[in-house]
């Protein structure tokens, strides 16, 4: 998508979301005008096509290995201690390298 194509789709849903036929709860009407305020900042990472748009990606990736970590008590069953110390977080390190 470009700027221009991105500035076009938010003109769009204003006039949308402004036309009186429109019902909006007011919570949704306060997040169209949060976002109406933030379109300048939005537009700005256009300049940057080559640049990362979400962590979607990194945020699967860690949710997994959380949910893999929260099954195995955080390796405690492995040392013997508990999940916060010191002992444990080369292992957390080393299973989230081998997980990747």
């Amino acid at each position: 998508m470009s700027r221009r194509q991105f500035s076009q789709r938010l003109r769009r849903l204003w006039e949308w979301a402004d036309d009186p036929e429109t019902d909006l709860p007011k919570v949704v009407w306060d997040k169209l005008l949060k976002l109406k305020a933030k379109a300048p900042q939005f537009t700005i990472a256009f300049a940057l096509p080559e640049a990362a748009r979400t962590s979607n990606h990194v945020d699967r990736l860690m949710n997994y290995q959380d949910r893999l970590l929260y099954a195995m008590q955080y390796l405690s069953w492995h040392l013997g201690n508990h999940p916060t110390s010191p002992a444990n977080d080369g292992n957390v390190v080393e299973f989230s390298s081998l997980h990747a």
